[in-house]
């Protein structure tokens, strides 16, 4: 069976990845709301009962807005840490339904159905954020690693023996002073616990170079500090014809890609 996979939206206005292999359908967050995804998957000819589960990365409004009432109305089983289950609450003023969450630790692997799924820790701003590796028993796999600071050399080794990777690539070294973000916010975007600029990500990329990877798509690019064309440029400027380059659009779906 084929991997399909799609954006339905990537940046800070929300975030959510839809991922099959035919006989399981996954989510990546749940950062917008939930009468549009429920449209999305009606055009999909698909339903709320077709999702074998819905993997969190971390709390943050914009990753997870929507999961408290698609697990409540549909019992979606959530993937998530303890920790960010609490935070989430917080951030979202809402229960979170208990009976639909699916608790799993850092660095734990496990399945979701034909799928299995491997949970890396990376750094920051928020509690419990995590990358994920997810393997299908069809033998194709994907990395989604977004909202990070830097990439581990675990993730980065991980991610070699993908076919998939979906990677930040979230703002430009030389727009994000001139972004009108106040300095605080400038220091937390560009360090450690904040996202990856287009030049970090060229590198990972770069790494990327004659391993298993196929497909490398930029995800979660600033609106403020960086554009497609210019996290693209840096990226091709790497890779070359190594492999396919894209970028997932911010607040639109993107195209459903197919591998296998």
């Amino acid at each position: 069976m084929r991997l399909k996979y799609c954006s339905l939206g990537s940046g800070s206005s929300g975030n959510l990845y839809l991922i099959s292999d035919g006989q399981t359908n996954i989510f990546v967050d749940l950062g917008i709301r939930c009468k549009y995804v429920k449209a999305f998957l009606d055009d999909l000819g698909m339903s709320f009962s077709d999702i074998s589960g819905a993997l969190i990365t971390h709390s943050h409004k914009d990753h997870t807005v929507g999961l408290p009432t698609t697990i409540k109305k549909f019992a979606v089983p959530a993937y998530m840490t303890q920790t960010c289950v609490k935070d989430a609450e917080s951030r979202n003023r809402a229960n979170i339904d208990r009976t639909s969450v699916r608790y799993f630790e850092s660095g734990e692997t496990f399945r979701i159905g034909t799928f299995t799924v491997t949970a890396y820790k990376v750094q920051h701003d928020t509690p419990d954020c995590h990358s994920f590796i997810i393997k299908s028993d069809n033998g194709v796999s994907l990395a989604l690693s977004t909202d990070l600071g830097s990439v581990p050399s675990s993730l980065q080794s991980a991610m070699k023996e993908c076919d998939v990777v979906i990677l930040e690539s979230n703002y430009s070294l030389t727009m994000l002073p001139l972004s009108g973000y106040p300095l605080i916010l400038q220091e937390r975007i560009n360090s450690d616990h904040g996202h990856l600029s287009n030049d970090q990500c060229a590198e990972v990329l770069k790494s990327l170079i004659d391993t298993k990877v196929r497909y490398a798509h930029l995800a979660h690019i600033s609106k403020e500090s960086n554009t497609q064309d210019i996290a693209l440029k840096y990226a091709q400027r790497i890779v070359g014809d190594k492999f396919h380059v894209s970028a997932f659009p911010r607040t639109s779906k993107s195209e459903i890609f197919e591998i296998d």
